[in-house]
């Protein structure tokens, strides 16, 4: 198995997809997120989490995608699992630190803790492993065609 080393441009377009992708997934996701001080929270919450996300999966993989072979495939979606946990553990961590912060105190305070904590959190968990193996996998495929090293003579090229 032959394996090209990935330079350059090729790298920066990895990075940025990768990036870009996990911001917008996790955004979506913190969407949905009932934060009562703002809805952008939430937004903000999930977009900085699917960024983490992004960075970790691209530091893993950015060596593993000029291989070949169905490892890579499942190697790809593993680790969109183990960053779509970093991911909605920040969006969910974040948005119960912010209403431990926020809330009001009396009964209602208690119980929006206990929504997010004992609900939110763990569906949000399950749908974090979901979004992370379809989105690890989509990655891994888009990813392997921008690494994949320009035919001779190709205007994209890089030299």
């Amino acid at each position: 198995m032959s394996q090209l080393p990935i330079h350059g441009q090729r790298r920066a377009r990895v990075l940025v997809f990768v990036c870009v992708l996990g911001v917008i997934a996790g955004a979506l996701a913190g969407s949905i997120i009932p934060i009562r001080m703002s809805p952008v929270s939430g937004l903000a919450l999930g977009g900085l989490g699917g960024l983490a996300a992004g960075i970790l999966w691209y530091r893993i993989m950015i060596g593993k995608l000029a291989r070949r072979g169905r490892r890579l495939w499942f190697v790809g979606m593993v680790w969109g699992v183990v960053a779509g946990l970093k991911a909605t553990a920040i969006l969910h961590g974040g948005a119960l630190l912010l209403e431990l912060v926020h809330a009001s105190s009396g009964p209602h305070r208690e119980l929006g803790l206990l929504a997010i904590y004992n609900v939110v959190l763990p569906i949000g968990l399950i749908l974090g492993v979901g979004a992370g193996a379809v989105v690890g996998l989509v990655c891994t495929w888009v990813c392997r065609i921008l690494v994949r090293p320009p035919q001779p003579g190709h205007l994209g090229a890089d030299t």
